[in-house]
């Protein structure tokens, strides 16, 4: 037996291939050499399309959640950078659920908060897992952030200049700032600056490809990622980028509970490898932000087992039945389509997502690791006939095939594409001749 980081397997000698022909033969008394391979024993084995049967359910992709609440839970956290993806991660998993309820359960219940966490990046969390993900994740955000800005301030200067120790400066200014939004009781940026003049400090640039700002922008996300303001209901439309910020109090009025944070980062890890699992640990230290070593001191912790992902080191969590949990027949299930937004939480919850999709993530991600609206495969188009979206992707072999999606995001039908493809152009040529465009 041999120990090879977190796998355990043996070395067996592999069968022995008969000579190709023409193949010099093997010299009579001189032992054949042999070739070895990795054989793990003991390990289950996780196809991709149990995990893609598993993803389906977990993330109520069939659209069978029934509160915005319940699809949040599932995937841990939805993306909250773009304020339209939240609305579209929840009606896509949600089929009863409208703009209304969504909107009512963040600023009217307000059992979902948007609270910026992991890889900086803003997430709708459940109110009740907030104080995990702020010791996890948020205040060594925080202080980050605070350490960015000092350091900026001190390499760039400002206009007019501060005197003194930049970083009480930026201290006694986010003291100052929560006493007015607290006299306001909720305030946008603008007024916070009409009230502290101090926000209105410009960083000017260094280099000519940089802009001049104000100090108002990342001081506030700062102050909410330490967990002294929360950012309250939208300026405009549900799709609007502005909003209010408003005192923490009002959100936990006797204060947010402050949890260890080792067993912050436990209970994180539990979750995501409920959510998202089996995973490998890259998926997690990708998903998390963290670094290597505080991944892997806080996975020691966790009651999980390995398995084999397809060739890779996968871990699960030892109460997690995969084979209770798909009872049904997932090899001859039906197929399930869902409409999600940019930056969903199912599209961008694994480092490693090919097995996912089925395609080169070069085709639908960007270097950052993000997704756009682009569609599920690199060539092709998409159009609108006969109030059906339908993807029309290039083939060599004769028409076009393709899967419809009716208006209201319902699975697609087995038919084919009969579109003529009239038009000018090069594109427009290569798919009336059945070639490919070459883009």
């Amino acid at each position: 037996m041999l120990v090879a980081g977190a796998a355990v397997g043996q070395l067996r000698p592999r069968a022995a291939s008969p000579p190709a022909s023409g193949r010099r033969p093997q010299a009579a008394g001189i032992p054949r050499r042999r070739s070895w391979t990795w054989e793990r024993l003991g390990v289950r084995t996780v196809s991709v399309q149990r995990r893609r049967r598993l993803v389906v359910r977990r993330h109520h992709l069939a659209g069978d959640a029934d509160t915005p609440e319940t699809v949040v839970r599932a995937v841990l956290a939805l993306h909250a950078t773009d304020p339209a993806s939240v609305y579209l991660s929840v009606l896509a998993r949600s089929a009863g659920t409208t703009l209304g309820d969504v909107a009512d359960a963040m600023y009217g219940r307000r059992s979902l908060v948007r609270w910026m966490a992991m890889r900086r990046t803003l997430f709708l969390f459940p109110r009740d897992d907030v104080p995990m993900v702020q010791t996890a994740v948020s205040t060594p955000l925080a202080a980050a952030l605070r350490r960015q800005l000092v350091a900026k301030l001190e390499r760039n200067g400002t206009r007019p200049p501060v005197d003194g120790d930049l970083a009480a400066w930026v201290r006694d200014l986010e003291e100052r700032v929560a006493a007015a939004v607290r006299a306001r009781g909720a305030a946008t940026g603008a007024e916070l600056s009409s009230d502290v003049p101090a926000l209105r400090t410009v960083i000017p640039p260094r280099v000519s490809s940089d802009r001049p700002q104000t100090v108002t922008s990342p001081l506030l996300t700062i102050m909410g990622a330490s967990g002294r303001l929360v950012r309250g209901t939208p300026m405009g439309a549900w799709t609007s980028r502005h909003h209010r910020w408003e005192p923490v109090e009002r959100w936990w009025p006797q204060g947010m509970p402050t949890p260890d944070p080792d067993r912050a980062r436990r209970a994180l890890a539990h979750r995501y490898f409920a959510r998202f699992g089996p995973a490998t640990v890259e998926d997690l230290t990708w998903w998390t932000g963290w670094s290597k070593t505080t991944v892997r001191r806080t996975v020691e912790h966790l009651p999980t087992e390995e398995v084999d992902l397809h060739g890779r080191t996968g871990l699960v969590l030892r109460d997690d039945d995969l084979d209770d949990e798909l009872d049904d027949d997932s090899d001859n299930a039906a197929p399930t389509a869902a409409l999600l937004p940019a930056l969903d939480p199912t599209t961008t919850g694994w480092s490693q997502r090919e097995w996912l999709f089925g395609i080169d993530r070069r085709h639908v991600f960007d270097r950052a690791g993000n997704v756009g609206p682009t569609p599920a495969r690199p060539r092709g188009r998409v159009r609108r006939a006969r109030r059906q979206w339908c993807y029309c992707p290039p083939s060599p072999a004769g028409p076009p095939g393709a899967g419809r999606l009716d208006g209201q995001g319902r699975p697609p039908r087995p038919t084919s594409c009969r579109h003529a493809h009239r038009g000018t152009g090069r594109a427009a040529r290569a798919r009336r001749l059945g070639e490919d465009p070459g883009w």
